[in-house]
């Protein structure tokens, strides 16, 4: 009964939540997106999930990153965000990746995952994902806050007729004018809205588990959290973009 509510849905059921369960999706990152992303993956009984993390919980994050506690400060965020995810859902597989993704770590992106999820803040790492999930074949989930606007898209996921869109389609490295992090303990921000990013996220994540595609394929969602002015930007893959 535990999915009940979920797999009354006419495009869930008991074949989509067999999907779910054997569903297997790497989350790179625990903070302000991570976290209630992975309530959220980890309560729609989500098979197996990674969380890759080499951070340690500081009380400054328990604003926003909702899945830890006040006992959780000093810990490892990858070990202690599948501890108290296995006190959520036993019926699920969580694996503790307790280093960040680098040149040095990119093996953690292996062909058998089904998802990526991208809840980093490094465009370094999301350049290194972009990569990787091209040469594999894999669709990543990303997400970014900057100020009071969150972005969504999926990349990496086959639309017919149409080539895979990759980040650095998107956003190219040799531009040079990019930040390489945004920084919250810098500029600030809201907890609730990284919290939006990843409820989206989230969404995206079960629908291509499901089989259904993802509405951000080929997109970029852009929400103002401020004034709920809302963009859904159509993007296009660079046909000659190397690896």
């Amino acid at each position: 009964m535990r999915y009940h509510r979920q797999e009354i849905l006419h495009f869930v059921g008991a074949a989509g939540q067999d999907r779910l369960k054997n569903g297997r999706v790497l989350v790179i990152g625990a903070g302000g997106l991570g976290c209630p992303l992975l309530l959220y993956l980890a309560a729609a009984g989500v098979g197996t999930i990674a969380i890759a993390d080499g951070d340690f919980v500081d009380i400054t994050n328990l604003h926003r990153q909702v899945l830890f506690t006040e006992d959780s400060v000093g810990k490892n965020k990858a070990i202690e965000a599948v501890r108290i995810l296995k006190e959520r859902n036993t019926e699920i597989v969580l694996e503790a990746i307790s280093e960040h993704l680098s040149e040095s770590t990119v093996d953690m992106l292996k062909s058998d995952w089904n998802v990526i999820v991208d809840c980093t803040d490094r465009l370094s790492t999301r350049y290194l994902i972009d990569q990787q999930c091209a040469g594999l074949g894999l669709p990543w989930v990303h997400a970014a806050v900057e100020g009071q606007e969150i972005q969504v898209a999926v990349f990496g996921l086959s639309l017919e007729g149409e080539l895979p869109l990759r980040y650095r389609d998107v956003f190219p490295p040799e531009s040079g004018n990019i930040p390489e992090r945004f920084s919250c303990s810098i500029h600030g921000v809201i907890g609730t809205d990284p919290g939006v990013a990843a409820l989206i996220q989230a969404r995206e994540t079960i629908n291509i588990l499901l089989g259904r595609g993802s509405a951000l394929a080929a997109k970029m969602l852009i929400l103002n959290l401020e004034t709920y002015q809302q963009y859904t930007i159509s993007l296009k893959a660079n046909p000659v973009q190397p690896l």
